[in-house]
């Protein structure tokens, strides 16, 4: 049936952690220990490819962005009584690929715009059991718009630089949810995270990670668009999975 522009603006989803299983015995509260912790290196590679039609037309050739190799140094400033962190960072070194399946001339453009974020500085806050309470970046505003949306990709990583943790004490095979929402190139997107704590040892734990996301029909409002167009999500849905190691004592690793 032919496509009905959606009329209803999706609604953002409240972020929640579900616990399903505690696990076996022994069990703990898992949380995070950030007094001590030092700085440390993080570092994100971030890339995209984008391919449109419009209307009956057949979508055109996909536009590849070359991958961004972002290293961001982070800086830990303290830890209040309630062992929430507040931490400074900068973007150390950017790296774009030049061996990419990106054309050229697009190589070269995301280089130039790249080279102005170098130095960039900004700052967050993250609770003892992962949730980030704030991020904020101090990105010049005649920043380009691929730029931009690279840098709100950046800023959702950073909200997750710490896997949440649920509040109750848990053991080896627990398993929880986490439930969020995002803005992710102009679109609004439901995530569900599924984590399984596979070993547990001392403050080392190891993860496997279930990843489902999806988004409602809406419009999309996304930059370098033509003037006038509108661009509207019929359907979406993705799906991932993985292990992470992670360091109780570390902000990153």
């Amino acid at each position: 049936p032919p496509f009905v522009a959606p009329t209803a603006v999706p609604v953002a989803v409240p972020e929640q952690v579900k616990l399903l299983s505690n696990g076996e015995m022994p069990r703990r509260e898992l949380r995070y220990k950030y007094k001590g912790a030092k700085e440390s290196d993080m570092v994100m590679e971030l890339g995209m490819t984008v391919q449109m039609g419009m209307g009956s037309a057949s979508p055109g050739n996909p536009i590849v962005l070359p991958t961004t190799r972002i290293t961001i140094h982070m800086i830990p400033k303290a830890v209040s009584d309630a062992g929430e962190l507040t931490y400074d960072f900068e973007i150390k070194g950017i790296e774009v690929a030049g061996d990419s399946k990106a054309a050229p001339p697009v190589i070269a453009a995301m280089k130039t715009a790249m080279e102005k974020i170098q130095g960039t500085r900004g700052s967050g806050v993250v609770t003892s059991t992962g949730e980030s309470k704030s991020v904020s970046v101090n990105l010049a505003p005649d920043g380009a718009p691929q730029v931009r949306d690279l840098m709100e990709r950046m800023k959702q990583q950073l909200g997750e630089v710490a896997v949440r943790l649920p509040v109750d004490a848990v053991g080896k095979g627990a398993q929880w949810e986490r439930t969020s929402g995002f803005i992710a190139n102009g679109l609004m997107v439901e995530q569900i995270a599924k984590y399984a704590l596979v070993s547990l040892d001392g403050d080392a734990m190891k993860l496997s990670i279930a990843i489902t996301q999806k988004a409602q029909q809406q419009e999309i409002k996304a930059s370098g668009l033509p003037k006038g167009a509108k661009v509207y999500l019929e359907t979406f849905q993705a799906t991932g999975e993985g292990e992470a190691t992670r360091d109780l004592t570390k902000l990153v690793g």
